[in-house]
């Protein structure tokens, strides 16, 4: 590994260039030679989501809070890009919480502003960067966002606002404009209602090359916050269902609560089932890093594990974040992240 930064100076970071889009912990060099099991989410890593599910998050709150909330306007409350705020402050792996937080903040900001108009609630009171902070100190998550919410609320306008929220109708909402009319039904088991065009599913881009897996096979497993049906789509479009056993996929609906990241349980069990001994986890978001860490600190794991975090080059500026976090890997391409060990 080179301990050289960007522009050929030793590193003061602690990471050194792997490749042109790898940068690796130098204090991790021998461990890395070590991998010899790769584990990997989906989303931002395999497929890219940024045309689907996070536009999709976008649409599900504007809509939630304009058809069944009474908000008006059209200023946007939530863009695509902003979703990786909450990505960010962990605890928002999976995008319903994700998409039931920003109602839930909207809807608070509506009472304590006393206006539903959306380019007000844009530009007044407390931000989405503010309140994802806060949420991300808080636990992350549902809990971490009511543990922000809802001590500024009187109890009156939690009454108001708990008859405002329902999660499954936003549920629904989500599914129909991910899935749309050409994979609702097959991924959620209900034709759609409201959405009658395409799904935004059809807007993903596949990011990895599946003959990169090959030498690694049959030591590959996938750990990812979709649902059986998501994640099986998925798998089908990048070419990897066939390649990897179902067996050593573990997907959000097959877990136990406890089990689901950033908690360790499904990745430290991934690992044992694949037998290894040093396993790389690939993933996107903090919650994957923090999956990472908490698995090395269970006691009867078997395996030690290495992250890899992948950054989309729209968004290098995270690289930073994840080196201050202590990635062990920070990419701009799954692919190259892949080949640096």
């Amino acid at each position: 590994m080179s301990d050289t930064a960007d522009n050929g100076s030793i590193s003061t970071d602690g990471y050194g260039r792997l490749s042109r889009n790898v940068w690796g912990k130098i204090d991790q060099a021998r461990l890395l030679n070590q991998v010899d099991s790769i584990i990997l989410d989906i989303d931002g890593v395999v497929i890219d989501v940024a045309g689907s599910f996070r536009v999709a998050i976008s649409q599900t709150v504007q809509l939630y809070l304009t058809r069944f909330a009474g908000f008006a306007g059209s200023e946007i409350l939530v863009t695509p890009s902003e979703s990786q705020l909450f990505k960010l402050a962990g605890g928002y792996n999976n995008d319903w919480d994700l998409s039931s937080a920003a109602v839930m903040f909207y809807l608070a900001q509506a009472e304590l502003l006393k206006t539903s108009e959306t380019h007000v609630l844009r530009r007044e009171g407390m931000t989405l960067e503010d309140f994802t902070a806060a949420a991300g100190r808080a636990g992350g998550g549902m809990h971490g966002a009511m543990a922000v919410l809802f001590p500024l609320l009187s109890k009156e306008q939690r009454g108001r606002i708990e008859k405002l929220y329902d999660r499954g109708k936003l549920e629904t909402l989500f599914q129909e404009i991910y899935g749309g009319v050409d994979y609702c039904e097959r991924l959620y088991g209900h034709v759609p209602t409201f959405n009658k065009r395409k799904g935004l599913l059809n807007d993903e881009r596949i990011m990895i090359d599946p003959a990169l897996l090959e030498p690694w096979l049959p030591k590959v497993g996938i750990l990812t916050g979709r649902t059986e049906e998501e994640a099986r789509l998925g798998l089908e479009r990048a070419g990897l269902l066939d390649m990897i056993p179902w067996e050593r996929v573990a997907y959000d609906s097959g877990l136990a609560p406890e089990m689901r990241k950033p908690r360790p349980g499904a990745l430290v069990k991934l690992a044992r089932a694949l037998n290894a001994k040093v396993t790389l986890y690939i993933g996107d978001v903090l919650d994957d890093l923090l999956v990472v860490k908490n698995a090395n600190l269970v006691l009867d794991a078997t395996s030690v594990f290495v992250s890899a975090i992948i950054v989309s080059p729209l968004r290098r500026a995270d690289t930073t974040l994840f080196k201050r976090e202590g990635a062990d890997i920070v990419s701009l391409n799954v692919n190259d992240a892949i080949k640096a060990v």
